[in-house]
């Protein structure tokens, strides 16, 4: 079963690939993206969902990759599950 903290250290690890803008390894980011966004579970906030299967949008919009990224963040900062 996947723990809260656990998708929150995955995300994490996401995120920290694509840190590297231009220079990320997108293809790492969408295996590791796909793999987290079949073992969510039930109850996770929209940007769980939408920061998982977004990747080709943020790689090609770098505005639109900043706006979510900074959502994720919020929620890794927060204390619960449904923000």
């Amino acid at each position: 079963m996947l723990t809260e903290p656990k998708l929150k250290r995955r995300l994490g690890e996401i995120l920290t690939l694509e840190e590297h803008g231009r220079e990320a390894d997108w293809f790492a980011i969408a295996r590791l993206s796909g793999e987290l966004l079949h073992e969510l579970p039930a109850t996770v906030p929209p940007i769980v969902k939408a920061y998982l299967t977004d990747c080709d949008i943020r790689r090609a919009s770098p505005k639109f990759a900043i706006g979510q990224m900074l959502q994720l963040i919020h929620y890794l900062r927060s204390n619960s599950l449904e923000q």
